[in-house]
């Protein structure tokens, strides 16, 4: 069958479909212009995306030129000096090294290498949130309350008035001192440890300050070598704090070899602490009294000018005013002010070994002694050989009081008990309790004092005093 054999049937249908109106005659426009724009658009945009790929890969290239010369402008119009060294520039992770900030003779930062890490948020800003560096060294000053540093300042944010804050910036530090110097005296830090700064950081930092007379008083050899980490913005330090000297010259309050394990936790803007700790030290003086090679356990809470809480403290030696005793403890309250030179003292006191001066027994034998040749002579004698006999030794226990200001202070005693080995035993109870002041020396005795064994007759005396400028009265009832 030919060709024309084929298409003959196919005529026929179509013709047929024509009579029936089942086909419709369809019209057949030509298309190639339309392909030849597709094809130079095509072109057209295959080249722009060219010439963006060259371009972005020429700015790539130069991007350390380009970001080197964007810094130095920036460094510039804010007036800060500064030199550096751009190891990388990348979209996410930026070195530097040989940093120098402020003057190079004597510059607030220096860095021997740093690498920032940023994100690039969507609506273009940029947040750092990882700082690895080593080998910096950072001066800084406390003025009026705040810290500088310096240059760096001018590159800071401008202070919003809000109460500071740890930035939640994640930091790897190694090999970093700090230079601060305060009103008080210069203080040095040293830093290592990685984590982030708003919680999760852990590292070690040693501090030392030669010599800081914060207030009236003076802190001398202060150093620190303590973990340090930060939780839910609290950093908290662990370690020993040791110090040579402290001295509150206008209070007489004198502080030697300390050396206090602690266990502290700051404010986020380090202005308040509170912790725990246990404090040894050779002696300690406040006026007329003090102790030594002393061991207490204490708590705190306060700024670190002033500071209260409870103490626990135990002395192989004491001294009270004019009294010398042996092993002491006392469990109370303190509270001391470095800046005003105060200090309060409260608590419950034992002590062993106990020894008043003579000045204050023979004013009890005195007037017993001048009984002699009068028929009481005998038993004024057995008293005045008593008196002594238990004022060799007395063990002590009581209620003590110790407030110190500068240049004067007191110490009050009451609701204590004392026994010597003689058999000795006095009781005082109620009113205000016996107190001595300094640097006057005046006594007032206002309570109830009883008497008895050892050779003492059983005696109760009240008695009353208002002041110690004031008169002393009372009664007695010595048994015969």
């Amino acid at each position: 069958m030919g060709e024309g054999d084929d298409q003959a049937p196919a005529e026929a249908i179509g013709e047929e479909l024509r009579e029936h109106g089942l086909a419709e005659p369809v019209a057949v426009h030509d298309r190639s212009g339309w392909h030849r724009a597709w094809r130079i658009t095509r072109k057209g945009l295959l080249v722009v995306l060219v010439l963006a790929v060259v371009a972005l890969a020429v700015l790539w290239t130069q991007r350390r030129g380009i970001a080197d010369r964007t810094i130095a402008a920036e460094l510039a119009k804010r007036g800060v000096q500064g030199s550096y060294t751009l190891d990388r520039v990348g979209l996410r992770t930026q070195e530097i090294s040989n940093l120098v900030i402020g003057d190079p003779a004597n510059p607030d930062l220096t860095a021997k290498k740093a690498i920032v890490q940023i994100h690039v948020n969507l609506d273009g800003s940029v947040k750092v949130f990882r700082i690895a560096a080593t080998g910096v060294r950072l001066n800084a000053r406390l003025v009026g309350g705040k810290v500088s540093f310096g240059q760096i300042d001018k590159l800071l944010p401008a202070p919003s008035g809000k109460p500071f804050r740890l930035p939640d910036l994640t930091v790897d530090i190694d090999d970093t001192t700090v230079r601060l110097d305060t009103p008080f005296g210069r203080m040095g830090f040293a830093l290592m440890g990685h984590g982030n700064l708003s919680g999760g950081f852990k590292g070690r930092l040693a501090a030392s300050g030669p010599q800081l007379r914060p207030g009236r008083c003076t802190l001398e050899g202060l150093r620190a070598n303590v973990a340090l980490s930060v939780a839910a913005r609290k950093p908290h330090i662990v370690g020993p704090v040791t110090a040579k000297r402290f001295d509150c010259a206008s209070s007489d309050i004198h502080l030697a070899d300390a050396r206090m394990e602690v266990d502290s936790r700051f404010a986020e803007g380090f202005d308040k602490l509170e912790g725990e700790g246990r404090l040894t030290f050779a002696r300690l003086d406040a006026g007329a009294n003090g102790v030594a090679n002393a061991t207490s356990l204490l708590t705190f809470s306060g700024t670190p000018t002033e500071l209260q809480g409870h103490i626990d403290l135990a002395a192989q030696a004491a001294r009270l005013a004019e009294i010398s005793a042996e092993r002491t403890r006392l469990d109370g309250h303190y509270m001391i002010d470095a800046r005003r030179g105060l200090l309060d003292l409260g608590g419950d006191i034992s002590a062993v070994g106990v020894r008043p001066p003579a000045s204050r027994t023979r004013g009890l034998t005195g007037p017993l002694a001048s009984l002699k040749g009068t028929p009481l002579d005998g038993v004024a004698r057995g008293l005045v050989t008593a008196i002594n006999r238990a004022a060799e030794r007395i063990d002590v226990t009581g209620r003590i009081a110790v407030v110190n200001r500068p240049g004067m202070g007191g110490l009050r005693f009451s609701n204590g008990r004392t026994v010597s080995p003689s058999g000795a035993t006095v009781q005082i109870a109620g009113g205000d309790g016996i107190t001595y002041y300094w640097p006057s020396g005046a006594l007032r005795v206002d309570t109830n004092i009883e008497a008895q064994g050892g050779g003492l007759p059983h005696a109760r005396v009240a008695l009353s005093q208002p002041s110690s400028s004031a008169p002393m009265t009372g009664t007695g009832d010595i048994a015969a």
